[in-house]
């Protein structure tokens, strides 16, 4: 009993099968040509991107991101300004602090570092034309005006931040979760530069009801009404500086809003992203978007791909004659300066220029014809001599219902040895009653018998064919 080494006694018989399938695979693919080989791949690679289509629709549908978004469009739409306030946010420094009231700081400020400041009396002189009992509440007033300028001066990603969450609302799913992700990193460093806003403006809301003696928040009617003549006369406060708390009141509300709906946006994304950081299953999300982008190149990318596929599987070579490069080769002109044409023999004379190209009933096989027996009772069928090494002769047996090809190919049975460019081809078929010779393509002359061979000849017992200096005979029996 012959034991089989891809089968193994005692395996299982799932492990056997597979091993057995397996081994058939391999032998398959050792059989495949290069160009087949070529076509299994394309084919693969086609139908992966095809079965991509339907699973990147099916990762999509499992977005964890999609109520995130859903959520944070709610919040949203309950300020359908907040994206134009976020990208005005930094246009808020001409309007809460006007260039008179930052030159009256500046000035004060100046003022004070080129008097004494140990001196009582300077400090009075700087504030001298102020009721107030403590001079130096104005330099410290000066220095919060001056700090609120420096921290609205520092740009914010309010504006890029404005844009990504206008993307939230947009159809395309890549696009959605690039802004969710970048809403996510922006958030944290546009809360911390509108904190910092935050605290330089109540620090200068402090100082200046400290100066004007009223409490530090007033009421909301005090913001809205606009101070009579008198309250304006017995107001402490520069006539620069005076509407400075009012306007520092708005922008605290105005931050306080923003401030709160970015934290409220933050504490929705944040455990999701969170989640995504641990699985990472933003990038097959990602790249699920992006095949949804562009399914339809994709579709008719792989349907291109699976007509190659079936090209290099099923499809066969041209000729070398019909081949491309032996085409372009043939056109080429020879150059005629200093040179004189070359004239040559009708025997000489190219199959291109004299015969034509299509030659019919090629694709149509004779019957084959029966053998015959010869005398001794062996089993002989028609054949060709060809000459070999010294005088020896070797028989080359012609089929019975197909063609014999002859010429200076080396992947022809009979290969005819030529030297240079030259290239020919020839045919010999079967036909009702016999056998004949075709030329195909020849650069060279034919010769059956000593007579040139321009297409197509029937050929008897004993006739020679001659090539340079190869002659081959004819044997029908």
């Amino acid at each position: 009993m012959i034991k089989n080494r891809h089968n193994p006694p005692g395996s299982p018989p799932i492990l056997r099968l597979l091993t057995r399938n397996l081994y058939s695979l391999n032998q398959g693919w050792q059989s495949k040509t290069r160009l087949q080989r070529s076509g299994l791949f394309t084919g693969a690679a086609a139908l992966f991107l095809l079965l991509c289509l339907p699973l990147a629709e099916l990762l999509l549908s499992l977005n964890p991101y999609e109520p995130v978004t859903v959520h944070v469009g709610a919040l949203l739409a309950s300020q359908p300004d907040f994206e134009n306030r976020l990208e005005t946010l930094d246009e808020f420094k001409e309007a809460i602090l006007p260039p008179t009231a930052l030159q009256t700081a500046n000035d004060l400020i100046l003022r004070h570092s080129n008097e004494n400041p140990d001196s009582p009396n300077t400090a009075g002189n700087a504030t001298a034309e102020s009721p107030v009992e403590d001079p130096l509440q104005f330099i410290t007033t000066a220095r919060a005006i001056l700090s609120l300028q420096k921290t609205l001066d520092q740009p914010t990603p309010a504006p890029q931040l404005a844009a990504w969450l206008g993307h939230l609302q947009q159809e395309d799913a890549l696009l959605r979760l690039q802004a969710v992700e970048q809403i996510y990193r922006q958030t944290p460093a546009l809360l911390s530069r509108l904190y910092e806003i935050r605290r330089a403006n109540l620090t200068l809301m402090r100082h200046l009801n400290t100066l004007s003696g009223k409490r530090w928040l007033d009421t909301a009617a005090s913001i809205s009404t606009p101070p009579s003549a008198a309250e304006s006369h017995l107001n402490p406060l520069p006539a620069e500086w005076q509407g400075l708390n009012r306007t520092s009141q708005s922008l605290e509300i105005q931050l306080a809003n923003i401030t709160y709906l970015l934290n409220q946006i933050l504490r929705e994304i944040e455990p999701v992203y969170r989640q995504d950081q641990v699985w990472g299953f933003s990038f097959w999300l990602k790249t699920a978007a992006w095949i949804h982008r562009y399914q339809t190149g994709l579709l008719a990318l792989s349907a291109g791909m699976l007509a190659v596929s079936l090209l290099l599987l099923f499809g066969k070579p041209l000729p070398h004659n019909l081949s491309l490069s032996h085409l372009v080769s043939r056109l080429n002109v020879p150059s005629q300066s200093g040179r004189e044409p070359i004239e040559r023999g009708k025997a000489d004379q190219s199959f291109a220029a004299q015969s034509n190209w299509l030659v019919k009933g090629l694709a149509r096989r004779a019957p084959a014809r029966p053998l015959r027996l010869a005398r001794r009772g062996s089993i002989r069928r028609p054949h060709l001599l060809i000459p070999v090494s010294g005088e020896s002769l070797l028989e080359k047996p012609l089929p019975g219902d197909g063609i014999l090809r002859i010429g200076n190919d080396p992947s022809f049975p009979v290969k005819i040895p030529l030297s240079g460019a030259e290239y020919i081809e020839l045919w010999i078929r079967k036909a009702r009653k016999g056998y004949f010779l075709e030329v195909m393509f020849s650069d060279t002359a034919v010769l059956v018998n000593q007579q040139p061979v321009l297409s197509a000849r029937t050929l008897n017992d004993g006739d020679s064919i001659q090539i340079h200096d190869t002659v081959l005979i004819f044997r029908e029996r």
